[in-house]
């Protein structure tokens, strides 16, 4: 799986887990150790999406804009424009989202913020 199809899955699974249907026949015991493995299935999803996406960072500057980034771009929904400041707005939706569910800590959003331009608090 790539980066962008781990970071779907964890959030397939944390929506399952949370709002899921309760599954067909089974039993609240068992309903309840779907809900707990799909939780468990996300955060390892996540962590595997993080790992990739910290990766693509560092290899951004060697190999430019390709394919996976438009990948992630996809993934959170953000629209990949091909201008400088909207790229940076783009960016900066990214780091948002990634905070919003945890993925990254508090302070590496923030510095990921900073070197975009921006501070927590513009956003």
């Amino acid at each position: 799986m790539t980066g962008p199809e781990h970071y779907r899955e964890a959030e397939r699974l944390l929506n399952l887990a949370a709002d899921g249907d309760e599954v067909y026949g089974a039993t609240d015991a068992e309903d309840s150790r779907v809900r707990s493995d799909a939780r468990e299935l996300a955060q390892a999803h996540a962590a595997l999406a993080l790992a990739a996406a910290t990766a693509l960072q560092a290899a951004l500057p060697l190999v430019g804009d390709d394919q996976q980034v438009t990948d992630w771009g996809q993934a959170i929904g953000a629209d990949l424009a091909t201008n400088q400041g909207a790229r940076i707005t783009n960016a900066l939706s990214i780091v948002d989202e990634l905070d919003r569910l945890g993925v990254i800590a508090p302070g590496s959003a923030h510095n990921l913020r900073i070197a975009l331009g921006a501070t927590g608090g513009d956003r």
